[in-house]
């Protein structure tokens, strides 16, 4: 079944849905295949009336799954799914990307540059604060006239020994695995 809205392809969504809901990870819980039918269902139409485009797709997406879920009797809470999901990912490229831990944490940091503080849980915060105190611990690179040449990740992962990349990456294992843990609802 694809259903297919101003280029997006509403199939995709689908089939993470149905994936995620039967391993019972995704954050709204198990979901039976017809609700994630009526889902796609209510998206279309939400896109078809908004004229959707792929940057406010996901509102519209959430929009409709809150709807689903209210219309089911549950609630949701999706405050901490961003850094989770980013989090995740990070772990993936660390896990995946070639080269040594110091390149693997490089990739992870692309994956998680858009993540801050307040994305976290209050009592994971610290944990948050300190991996991202040591992966910036020795600062941008600056030339003789004080302008800044390599940011404060790159240069801190060029200075560091892979000791000291593999002790990051344990800390960010710790945080995805406590992430993975979090009641959600």
């Amino acid at each position: 079944m694809t259903f297919e809205t101003n280029n997006i392809d509403i199939s995709v969504y689908l089939s993470s849905i149905l994936h995620l809901s039967r391993l019972n990870t995704f954050f709204i819980g198990p979901l039976i295949t017809t609700d994630v039918y009526i889902l796609l269902k209510l998206v279309k139409i939400a896109c078809l009336k908004r004229n959707c485009h792929e940057k406010n797709f996901s509102c519209v997406f959430y929009t409709a799954l809150k709807i689903l879920l209210h219309v089911k009797g549950e609630s949701m809470s999706i405050q901490y799914q961003y850094a989770k999901c980013r989090v995740a990912e990070g772990i993936r490229e660390l896990c995946v990307s070639p080269g040594d831990v110091r390149s693997r944490l490089l990739a992870a940091n692309d994956v998680m540059s858009s993540l801050n503080t307040s994305h976290f849980p209050e009592h994971l915060q610290p944990k948050w604060d300190s991996i991202r105190i040591l992966m910036t611990k020795h600062g941008p690179a600056k030339n003789f006239d004080g302008i800044i040449w390599q940011g404060a990740v790159e240069h801190t992962m060029r200075k560091i020994k892979n000791a000291t990349g593999t002790n990051i990456a344990s800390a960010l294992w710790e945080l995805h695995e406590a992430l993975q843990t979090e009641v959600i609802f």
